[in-house]
């Protein structure tokens, strides 16, 4: 008994320690699913969430760019890669974006 209690609380101090972290990845996770499956709309409510989760995540602002790419709204997709660079999204990333929202 004394055990399931010290586990049960371990789990709820890692859960506390890390819980934004790991819904900001799941939020991530869904936005890319809705993009693939071309729900573009949903995908950015999930990128909101994933932003009010964790502001400072560049990855976020880089998907953001993609959205604004697929919705063909060019001020925007360029104002989200600038943010992701100044947060600090992978280099490869943004240079993928930047290519692909060149060609568009």
């Amino acid at each position: 008994m004394l055990i399931a209690r010290a586990v049960g609380v371990l789990a709820i101090v890692v859960l506390l320690l890390s819980g934004r972290w790991l819904l900001d990845g799941w939020a991530r996770y869904m936005a890319a699913r809705q993009m693939h499956a071309g729900a573009i709309s949903a995908a950015q409510q999930w990128l909101a969430w994933s932003a009010w989760l964790d502001p400072e995540d560049g990855e976020t602002e880089r998907m953001q760019a993609v959205c604004f790419r697929h919705l063909y709204q060019s001020d925007q997709w360029e104002k989200a890669l600038q943010t992701a660079q100044r947060k600090g999204a992978s280099a490869a990333g943004i240079r993928l974006e930047f290519t692909l929202g060149s060609i568009q």
